[in-house]
């Protein structure tokens, strides 16, 4: 393995650069082993959606991302920041929302009790919750009243295949 040469020492009269920072060259060397980068194939067609998603989440971030997401795979998308807005945007659009993404872990009402109250209000619900916690943490007790569960590090392809699979 080689080394690029060294570049010239330079004094310090021809290093100065006004005040304008400092430059750090490094020099690596190139490796010869192939494979590091894995190339993924992508799929020949990308699954779109056309239904209408309730996005709850209390994170900012989350809701941005995933509103760019989904509207970019085709959806029409309705975004909430807590669990008593999502109770209310859901009475008052119940018959347009195909489906809700509901983060399990919200200040003041959480997903739990948010997923329980639509539930009241529409038997028939379709709820895909998400959470930062595992299965065997607090996401427990409202996964065994649930059909999916999904870790926050959400794929966005499970979503189009459940939407698209009817939900089973």
């Amino acid at each position: 393995m080689a080394f690029p040469p060294r570049p010239p020492r330079l004094s310090p009269a021809e290093r100065d650069d006004g005040g304008q920072g400092t430059t750090f060259r490094i020099y690596l060397p190139a490796s010869s082993k192939k494979g590091l980068i894995e190339e993924k194939e992508l799929p020949d067609k990308i699954l779109k959606g056309k239904e209408t998603i309730l996005l709850v989440d209390d994170e900012d971030i989350v809701i941005d991302v995933g509103e760019e997401i989904l509207k970019t795979l085709g959806y029409k998308v309705f975004s909430v920041r807590s669990g008593k807005e999502a109770i209310e945007l859901y009475k008052e659009n119940r018959e347009k929302i195909d489906m809700v993404l509901l983060d399990m872990v919200m200040p003041d009402m959480g997903g739990g009790e948010t997923y329980d109250r639509m539930k009241e209000i529409n038997p028939d619900i379709k709820v895909l919750l998400l959470s930062g916690y595992s299965i065997d943490g607090k996401a427990r007790s409202t996964r065994m009243r649930l059909r999916w569960f999904y870790p926050e590090a959400i794929q966005y392809e499970a979503v189009i295949s459940k939407n698209q699979g009817g939900f089973g």
